[in-house]
């Protein structure tokens, strides 16, 4: 049976103080169109400790645990103007599959 719909932190410390320098909250989701995945509702990392492959690492973490599930899909979304973000995840082999779409209720 899949876990469904609970939310997960993943947090690498930061070992020069008491903090974390990178973290991602997930969690797996079934929906009609795409059936079993994770989505990724959180990735940071730190300012100061960027460049030190911690979001890779937290994102290929997160895809084995999609393995070990049976999960075929991870989705996420990204701001537009997180270029560095979206090099990280296209490198990672992720593809732009939508466009997102929000309305705000007064």
């Amino acid at each position: 049976m899949i876990d469904n719909e609970q939310f997960k932190l993943v947090y690498i410390p930061n070992r020069e103080n008491t903090g974390v320098a990178a973290f991602i909250g997930y969690r797996v989701l079934h929906m009609l169109r795409t059936g079993w995945m994770i989505y990724v509702d959180d990735l940071y990392t730190d300012p100061n400790f960027r460049g030190r492959g911690y979001a890779g690492s937290l994102l290929d973490y997160v895809n084995i645990r999609a393995m070990e599930a049976g999960i075929q899909t991870v989705h996420l979304d990204s701001g537009y103007m997180l270029h560095n973000a979206h090099r990280l995840y296209l490198n990672k082999g992720y593809v732009l599959a939508c466009n997102h779409f929000a309305k705000k209720i007064s």
